[in-house]
């Protein structure tokens, strides 16, 4: 319960600007979607972790993130071909992409099961993947905002 107003100390005149000058709603707003963001970001994660199939996983996220971008992907091309075509798309993301198909092609075509070795490589594949993610929806932000009608004209205006 609030005491009454007369029992409440005053704050001094400085800090009762500040307390009014700090917009409070969008700061606490802004923290929460923050501390929501990491704990997503985790709980990915630790899910990514208990994956046994990881590196079909990751192959399969990157072949959507290819079809989203508008790459032509069909199941009779191999992993290679694939990894091809999406380094056309992101040429500076080469080095990624071929590591996360090797690590695919390896997994599935090994004659012996990868089970043993994959788990020295979970990390660094996960790695790659949280870098290579962010670059793939700018990748499709930038192709969508390029279909805006108008919105070339304005940018070759400047």
């Amino acid at each position: 319960e609030v005491p009454p107003a007369h029992l409440r100390t005053p704050l001094p005149p400085l800090l009762a600007r500040v307390a009014h000058a700090i917009p409070w709603r969008p700061l606490v707003s802004v923290t929460m979607l923050i501390v929501l963001a990491v704990a997503a970001r985790t709980t990915a994660r630790r899910r990514l972790l208990r994956r046994a199939d990881l590196p079909a996983t990751l192959y399969a996220r990157l072949v959507r993130w290819g079809r989203r971008l508008g790459v032509g992907l069909s199941p009779a091309l191999t992993p290679w071909e694939h990894r091809d075509r999406l380094v056309r798309v992101l040429p500076e993301e080469q080095r990624v992409i071929t590591e996360i198909v090797q690590t695919y092609q390896v997994s599935v075509y090994a004659p012996t099961p990868l089970r043993s070795r994959a788990t020295q490589h979970r990390e660094r594949l996960i790695a790659l993947w949280e870098h290579l993610w962010p670059r793939l929806v700018w990748a499709w932000i930038r192709q969508r905002l390029h279909r805006v009608p108008g919105l070339n004209a304005l940018q070759s205006s400047r």
